[in-house]
């Protein structure tokens, strides 16, 4: 925290609202942990220093909090409230971001990441937990977590980006805030 970095290990996310058209979810209180193993590769930063491109590898990661849902998830319908518990398989993101340079109070050019869009792809399946779901009838509310599981892909493809979009956004906040106190002539940038 000296730098006033929050950790992104465990990382907390106040707010996750996923407004799809046939879901509607909110996350809050979220806690995420796993970012800490997740793997950085193919980073390249354009020569003009405008564009950043990583590709992030995630082999678990864990969240926990409170959650609303109404809707649809795919085919079936969903609601209920409670807590929640996530644990993903293996996922992959390619983040693609905007940079800009700025003169910083100590008169040097600092770097910032002004806006980005990910690509995910869940590559094995995701623990879901939703407690509570149709106000705690057992029967439908296996019924939805035995399909979220046989159909892990799509339930992914369906409900995933609010969420990564959410934690990275938090993510990538810690970044700029270590990168107010870093000038761009010491980071070592490819």
């Amino acid at each position: 925290m000296k730098l006033g970095v929050e950790s992104s290990d465990p990382l907390f996310v106040e707010k996750i609202e996923g407004n799809l058209s046939i879901i509607k979810y909110i996350f809050y209180n979220t806690t995420v942990e796993g970012y800490k193993q997740c793997k950085i590769s193919n980073i390249k930063v354009s020569p003009d220093v405008t564009n950043l491109h990583y590709e992030l590898d995630c082999d678990r990661l864990k969240l926990s909090g409170k959650y609303d849902v109404s809707g649809r998830l795919v085919i079936l319908p969903v609601e209920g409230s409670g807590d929640y518990e996530l644990i993903t398989g293996k996922y992959h993101i390619d983040i693609d971001a905007e940079l800009k340079t700025s003169s910083g109070k100590d008169g040097k050019v600092h770097l910032q990441i002004k806006n980005f869009k990910l690509k995910c792809k869940s590559l094995s399946p995701t623990k879901y937990d939703f407690r509570n779901l149709f106000n705690g009838q057992k029967d439908l509310s296996d019924a939805v977590h035995k399909f979220a599981h046989e159909n892990w892909q799509e339930v992914a493809e369906l409900v995933q980006d609010p969420t990564w979009y959410a934690t990275q956004k938090k993510v990538i906040s810690n970044v700029n805030k270590y990168l107010k106190s870093v000038p761009l002539d010491d980071l070592k940038i490819a």
